[in-house]
């Protein structure tokens, strides 16, 4: 039987698409932001749900970073 479960390396990346709307522009800053840190993904996706004054996705992922 194949392991098909995704690791957490994986799965970071792929839940920063979803929080930007699957922008990839936002997410290549997300990306940069994060480089498959943990600690920096939850951090990361914490300050984009504090990010109100901004409306455009990249604008917004700017600011959070």
């Amino acid at each position: 039987m194949v392991d098909t479960s995704i690791t957490e390396a994986q799965q970071n990346p792929l839940e920063l698409l979803q929080t930007v709307n699957y922008d990839t522009a936002a997410v290549t800053e997300a990306l940069a932001f994060t480089q498959n840190d943990t600690f920096k993904y939850k951090l990361f996706i914490q300050q984009y749900g504090r990010v109100y004054a901004q409306r455009d996705v990249v604008a917004r992922t700017i600011k959070a970073v």
